[in-house]
């Protein structure tokens, strides 16, 4: 039998980040969409960043985060953001890890306020967050056209061996 206990030990203590595509239903109407599932332990989150993949209605959404854990109720992660009317491919939004702070929308351009700036993302405070095992999901103020995509990356460190965060 072949012993695989080492592929374990090359992934502990590392950064990790796991990429969620978004479809059209997830902006299509005003709801909670499950995004991420944090499972196998806690994980110590870095931030969430967005990228809109294709232009959004000109609906006026706001974007918001909470999350669930495993049979507990659902907490609010971060309030609703700037509104991302109309918002063009390229177009990122940041959450600076800091507890019921909004989301902050890019305002121009590709990748504004995204970047790598000393050891914090910029748009970000460096805030972290321990995250048990649950669902994180993203809220939608009002219904957008469908069209819009956004993908959803989710910047974490596994606390635990077996602790690892899934995209939905």
């Amino acid at each position: 039998m072949l012993d695989f206990r080492w592929l374990k030990d090359m992934f502990q203590n590392q950064d990790l980040a796991v990429t969620r595509t978004g479809v059209a239903a997830d902006c299509a109407t005003q709801h909670r969409v499950p995004i991420f599932t944090v499972s196998g332990g806690d994980v110590l989150v870095y931030g969430i960043i967005g990228k809109v993949r294709a232009q959004k209605a000109a609906a006026g959404q706001l974007l918001a985060f909470n999350f669930t854990a495993t049979g507990g109720a659902s907490q609010v992660v971060a309030v609703a953001s700037a509104t991302t009317t109309g918002d063009v491919a390229n177009k990122y939004y940041t959450w600076d890890g800091v507890l019921g702070n909004a989301p902050i929308v890019a305002q121009t351009g590709d990748a504004i306020g995204v970047g790598a700036v000393g050891s914090v993302l910029a748009g970000t405070s460096g805030a972290m967050n321990v995250f048990c095992p649950g669902v994180i999901d993203m809220t939608t103020s009002v219904a957008d056209d469908g069209t819009g995509l956004i993908d959803w990356t989710i910047w974490y460190k596994a606390l635990s061996v077996g602790a690892v965060v899934t995209a939905l």
